[in-house]
């Protein structure tokens, strides 16, 4: 079994940095049910500078997914739930406004961290190693034992973003110990 963690990656030098928007209710790291909470479809705006990129994932204000991505994970996880932020370019007196979807997905969490596993003091992840016998049967979803938010995915999701060149990604290799 191969299982691999993914996040935005550090090569996107220019994210899209999104304002005007409800922060109290978007925060880092939400359980699945705070998701659930969000309202289905929400509206902010984004700073519009020169080279901003729109990666699949981003992590401000929440790990957030785009259009493409959102309909990848859904094919693996049908019961997986999305609450959307419609962003507009902060221009908002021109003709032509850009707008961008990103989707806040419903992950669950798992305790499946193991022993090994080194976190630091202030409770990001050194070196994340899972628990063999404590993987679900998931093709998505997080590591519940750690304060970092780690959303971890099968080879067969890799595969298939890796098919569809899909920007600004990291993928790594999660160790497993028995």
């Amino acid at each position: 079994m191969h299982l691999f963690s993914i996040r935005q990656s550090e090569n996107v030098k220019n994210p899209i940095k999104i304002v005007d928007f409800d922060s109290r209710l978007y925060h880092y790291n939400m359980a699945k049910d705070e998701v659930s909470a969000l309202p289905k479809l929400a509206v902010g705006y984004y700073n519009d500078f020169e080279n901003v990129e729109f990666p699949a994932i981003i992590h401000e204000p929440v790990f957030m997914v785009d259009n493409e991505l959102k309909k990848l994970l859904k094919l693996y996880e049908r019961e997986m739930i999305f609450r959307g932020l419609h962003v507009y370019d902060d221009k908002r007196d021109e003709q032509n406004v850009k707008m961008h979807s990103y989707w806040a997905p419903g992950v669950e969490a798992y305790t499946c961290g193991h022993p090994d596993m080194k976190v630091l003091p202030n409770g990001s992840v050194e070196k994340l190693i899972l628990h063999q016998d404590k993987i679900p049967q998931r093709d998505v979803f997080k590591v519940g034992d750690i304060r970092e938010e780690r959303v971890i995915v099968t080879e067969a999701v890799v595969e298939s973003i890796l098919r569809r060149h899909m920007y600004g990604i990291c993928i790594e290799e999660v160790e497993i110990g028995r």
